[in-house]
């Protein structure tokens, strides 16, 4: 699913900006709060697919429990 949508995110125009509630774009030092919520226990990974920060270790593995 990853490599899915940075392939959906390298074909689009004008910049990376998300309108999605599921995410979010920050600039460099900028915080903010992203709630989820998951109806089953497991694990996911998220990530950022700005050129280069997947590959420079911007991801991580979440449990859900």
């Amino acid at each position: 699913m990853q490599q899915e949508h940075a392939d959906e995110m390298a074909e689009m125009d004008g910049g990376m900006a998300h309108d999605e509630p599921n995410s979010i774009s920050l600039e460099p030092g900028e915080t903010k709060e992203l709630t989820w919520q998951f109806g089953e226990g497991g694990t996911a990974e998220f990530a950022c697919h700005e050129p280069g920060h997947y590959e420079a270790g911007m991801r991580g593995d979440l449990t859900i429990g």
